[in-house]
């Protein structure tokens, strides 16, 4: 016996749809925390060196979008400016660490 949708509920089982949901936006989550470890890791690794989020996105992630995590990065403290990345060598919004003493 298959159960019906109601009228109400366009699709049959709308609470296991929930579920689902809920635990792919548990799953983005925590991509977006490994994406932003990766870039601080990234930054940290050229601690002085400045990068735009395009060659950053070209060597950790294939080319993936990555401006939100860098937005949310620069909230927490990381350092952008229009400046010259130096792996493209164009002047673009760079992200950076400070250099070690």
């Amino acid at each position: 016996m298959t159960r019906q949708a109601s009228p109400s509920s366009p699709l049959p089982f709308p609470s296991l749809l929930a579920k689902n949901t809920r635990l792919r936006a548990e799953g983005s989550r925590e991509t977006g925390r490994a994406t932003k470890r990766a870039i601080v890791n990234f930054l940290a690794e050229r601690a002085g060196s400045a990068y735009c989020a395009a060659c950053i996105s070209a060597q950790l992630f294939n080319g993936k979008d990555i401006d939100v995590p860098m937005r949310h990065l620069e909230g927490a403290g990381l350092n952008r400016r229009h400046q010259r990345c130096s792996s493209c060598q164009r002047v673009k919004l760079v992200a950076s660490l400070p250099a070690p003493n």
